[in-house]
């Protein structure tokens, strides 16, 4: 599973914005991030040990945000919603 990115430059960053993500949630495993699926994300790589901790740090920040990102638009909308309710 996994296989090249393909990131279609040549679109529009309106059409490029409404492309479907690799669905959530998504999880880390040993230097890896991985949907639901077992479909294989990325990988966290470096030259040496303590680079591919960090990366693998970072990866674990990217599974966290990623998966709390519908509640996080929830969150907001419904912000947006009281603040125009009050004015």
């Amino acid at each position: 599973m996994g296989g090249d990115l393909v990131y279609p430059v040549n679109k529009p960053l309106t059409e490029r914005m409404k492309m479907e993500a690799t669905k959530r949630p998504w999880h880390t495993a040993t230097r890896t991030i991985h949907a639901e699926n077992g479909e294989l994300i990325a990988t966290c790589t470096g030259r040496n040990e303590k680079i591919k901790m960090d990366h693998c740090s970072n990866a674990a920040l990217i599974v966290r945000a990623v998966n709390s990102h519908d509640a996080l638009v929830a969150a907001l909308q419904d912000a947006q919603n009281q603040i125009e309710y009050l004015y």
